[in-house]
């Protein structure tokens, strides 16, 4: 009696860690799934990602060769001739200077009036701060975080409203993210949302945010981010990768427990 009742304990311990052994395999199996779909989901959101941000540089090299190929040269605005008191010439004295210079003579109102300037087109302010633009890509095409800052913030304290500005800020914050420097990133992307609500590179700079507060494991704060996405930027490309982002942090959020 006592070795069947044995037998019966034995047989139910067995049962019991059969169980428990394939419960803890299948939960095993759902992680190993979980983590394939988030590499899958991650392989098809940075060739995503990779794709627009060529669309978005052909763009603009476009916008900026239409731009310089189909600026009007505006003529410069005469100044008429005005003399300082004591200075006021005569006839006379206009004719003799006009003879020592060996040139026909002019009367007083041909002398003084103005002379219309061929257009030359002055653009040095605007030349002076697409070369730095220009250096700012160079270095970030080259990786290099130590031009690019020193660039940047010359660039910054030259043109600060300039056209660029918010363009070489979201390029120091995506340098920054790529070599893991996450939260000097972070900060430069809260300085562009703070500084330039207007920018070109404002729902870039969200998406991006999003991408750090992800990575370092702030779902809540990335999954708010990518609504504001959502809600301020709809139809614009990040607005469009929002849905597959929400279903990966889902899924990272569910293997990280």
């Amino acid at each position: 009696m006592k070795s069947h009742f044995f037998i019966n304990s034995l047989c139910l311990l067995l049962c019991a860690l059969f169980l428990s052994c394939a419960q803890n395999g299948l939960s095993d199996s759902e992680k190993i799934l979980s983590h394939r779909k988030i590499r899958a989901l991650e392989i098809d959101l940075k060739k995503s990602q990779a794709t627009i941000e060529n669309l978005k540089e052909q763009n603009w090299i476009l916008k900026q060769k239409y731009v310089s190929e189909n600026r009007v040269n505006t003529p410069k605005v005469p100044v008429p001739f005005q003399p300082s008191a004591g200075q006021a010439q005569t006839e006379d004295t206009l004719k003799a200077d006009s003879n020592n210079l060996n040139q026909p003579k002019l009367s007083v109102a041909e002398v003084r009036a103005p002379k219309l300037e061929e257009a030359s087109p002055t653009d040095s302010h605007e030349s002076a701060e697409h070369n730095l633009y220009a250096k700012v890509i160079a270095s970030y095409r080259q990786k290099n975080q130590n031009s690019l800052n020193r660039v940047t913030e010359i660039l910054l304290k030259t043109y600060p409203q300039g056209v660029f500005a918010d363009r070489a800020i979201f390029l120091n914050a995506k340098l920054e993210f790529e070599n893991a420097n996450d939260q000097a990133a972070l900060i430069d992307c809260d300085k562009l949302i703070r500084n330039y609500p207007n920018a070109s590179k404002l729902v870039s700079t969200f998406f991006l945010k999003a991408q750090i507060l992800k990575k370092q494991g702030r779902f809540g704060e990335a999954k708010s981010v990518l609504a504001d996405v959502q809600t301020y930027f709809p139809g614009s490309p990040e607005a469009y990768r929002v849905p597959l982002e929400m279903k990966l942090l889902s899924l990272q959020a569910k293997a990280t427990k």
